[in-house]
């Protein structure tokens, strides 16, 4: 993914991403926004909570110059719910949200609607470049996503686990899903998440 240096090159937000700006009502350069959203990681496996006896030096130094949520609690804690809940505002019955989007539940019409009001339309609204990097899960595809970039999203800046998906082999996509893959011997860092965003910033 290339990221083009524009006047609006301070506007975009990356990542399963989501921040309210908070600012006084004088004119302000609007604030970059990263919001990290990790998939089953528990909150208090940060060393800078100081609860468990973990090293995070890096989203240490993320939380000490941002801000760091420390309660926050959902209503549905599965995967689908609870991020459709975050990005729309809304509990599952009023998003439709009501069980994990996938190819089996598909034909139930669970997935968001693309016609739901997220916190991407309201950030575009403010002039913001609104781009996502991961799991989405909201779509009728599998856990991976369709690939496709939702509205709301700024397209040039959308890479989901599908798009992950389609740069690899057969055979890199077999070991994508062996949960033992990272201890082989012959296991590199081409193979990463990391070593593969890199390569298209």
């Amino acid at each position: 993914m290339h990221i083009p240096k524009t006047k609006y090159y301070h506007k975009w937000l990356i990542g399963a991403t989501f921040v309210v700006p908070i600012l006084p009502l004088a004119a302000q350069t609007p604030p970059n926004l990263v919001f990290i959203m990790a998939d089953q990681y528990r909150g208090d496996a940060l060393g800078c909570l100081g609860r468990e006896p973990v090293k995070t030096p890096c989203l240490d130094n993320l939380a000490s110059e941002g801000v760091l949520f420390t309660n926050a609690v959902s209503s549905y804690p599965v995967s689908s719910p609870a991020r459709a809940m975050l990005m729309t505002g809304m509990y599952p019955l009023h998003n439709k949200v009501v069980g994990n989007c996938n190819s089996q539940t598909a034909p139930y019409g669970v997935e968001l609607p693309q016609e739901a009001r997220c916190w991407s339309d309201v950030l575009k609204d403010m002039d913001y470049r609104t781009g996502y990097i991961g799991k989405w899960h909201l779509d009728g595809g599998d856990y991976f996503g369709l690939g496709c970039c939702p509205e709301g999203w700024d397209a040039d800046y959308w890479y989901d686990m599908k798009c992950y998906l389609n740069e690899l082999s057969e055979n890199e996509r077999v070991c994508s899903r062996q949960p033992n893959e990272s201890f082989q011997p012959d296991f590199s860092e081409e193979f990463t998440y990391a070593q593969i965003g890199r390569a298209h910033v």
